[in-house]
């Protein structure tokens, strides 16, 4: 058992190096605090991944997300992957139904 606390304990500080690591990287190539995960440009709408229980939005997040609100875009907060999901099936098939009716309107 001990062997296998320290092999953890190993393994978890070595994680600990690449994510900080990783985190600089992002930030050296401009990446913004509380901007949402994910991008779906064709509906101009950022995603902010949660979990599915006990996700929380930080006040850092909160704030870039009033912005690109005034901005236009359409911010979705999804609780899991299928959540996510959901919201983009939904705004494409919104989408493609205004472009249907406006078609028929211009026939």
């Amino acid at each position: 058992m001990e062997y296998l606390r320290q092999k953890c304990l190993r393994a978890s500080k070595k994680q600990s190096v690449a994510a900080a690591k990783a985190t600089a990287k992002r930030k050296r190539m401009g990446q913004v605090n509380g901007m949402p995960d994910l991008f779906v440009p064709s509906l101009n709408l950022y995603i902010e991944m949660k979990r599915i229980k006990g996700g929380v939005v930080s006040a850092v997040q909160k704030k870039c997300h009033e912005g690109l609100r005034s901005q236009g875009a359409k911010v979705y907060l999804a609780k899991g992957f299928l959540d996510a999901l959901r919201e983009i099936e939904r705004l494409e098939k919104k989408r493609n139904d205004n472009n249907w009716r406006e078609l028929q309107r211009i026939s």
